[in-house]
């Protein structure tokens, strides 16, 4: 089932928001009326939605936003899902959002400014962590993209509410064999030459409520085995390579993490300075 997207003016710049979600009828909603309430006049919004075949009342919930365009099918997980949508994307730029998680107010006028003056691949902000009830948990600060950084286990760019160049995204789609680590393996495969913007606000907010994939990394539980086995091919594919080619000597090695460890946290007390000034 599909409803179609109206009255696209290419005049105006199009973003694309692709969401991938599989039963997910208690924060659909909140999501897609977040979505809707980022139109500008500077700018259109197409929201893509790629369902799993959900089997509770998500497709219900999908059929009231007349303008979201959906499709329900069965698929081979997220990264399928998502790969679909992106597929189907009309926009020059795409934003990967989860169907649990919101857009906070203002936020696509804010990626909209970086992407009229800056040159890059992937622009994101910042985010706030928040509960099963949509309460804040915490807020996180974002730092440009390095390679280095996931590579050392510093920090990698959000995956909720990351806006990437629609040309570059289509010819570099998600590995369909990662379920859960789908976006740590995009951005190692894309590898050091990735060109990134972070905004200055709260863009995102990504929500943790026990049942999405991502609940053991922050509740602290025992990972599951498919999570500790697709970090093993990362670390063999990329992690590991990438460490031995900086220097055959330990200690360089070490250096080089220390070197971008302080870049790291350097980069995280600017950015809080400059949001602290907002």
């Amino acid at each position: 089932m599909k409803q179609q997207v109206s009255g696209i003016n290419n005049k105006k710049p199009l973003i694309s928001i692709v969401t991938a979600t599989y039963n997910c009828e208690r924060y659909i909603d909140e999501c897609l009326k977040s979505v809707a309430s980022q139109k500008s006049n500077d700018f259109l919004i197409e929201h893509i939605v790629i369902d799993g075949l959900s089997s509770d009342n998500t497709v219900e919930i999908l059929n009231k936003h007349k303008d979201v365009k959906w499709v329900s099918e069965s698929d081979k997980g997220q990264s399928d899902g998502l790969n679909k949508g992106f597929l189907m994307a009309k926009g020059d730029w795409i934003m990967v959002l989860d169907g649990d998680d919101y857009l906070l107010p203002g936020s696509l006028k804010l990626f909209h400014k970086a992407i009229k003056k800056e040159n890059v691949d992937i622009v994101y902000g910042h985010i706030k962590f928040v509960d099963e009830n949509s309460k804040m948990i915490r807020k996180v600060i974002s730092t440009p993209y390095h390679f280095e950084y996931i590579v050392y286990g510093l920090a990698m760019p959000p995956s909720c509410g990351l806006l990437i160049r629609a040309d570059f995204l289509k010819l570099n789609l998600f590995n369909t064999n990662h379920h859960y680590n789908m976006d740590t393996e995009w951005f190692l495969r894309c590898g050091e030459s990735l060109k990134s913007k972070v905004v200055i606000g709260f863009t995102t907010a990504f929500r943790f409520w026990g049942e999405n994939k991502t609940s053991p990394l922050f509740f602290g539980n025992e990972l599951p085995k498919e999570i500790k086995q697709e970090r093993y091919i990362l670390d063999k594919t990329y992690m590991i390579p990438y460490k031995k080619s900086v220097s055959k000597f330990g200690i360089f090695r070490y250096a080089h993490y220390c070197y971008f460890k302080l870049k790291y946290y350097l980069s995280k007390v600017i950015f809080f300075i400059r949001l602290s000034n907002i």
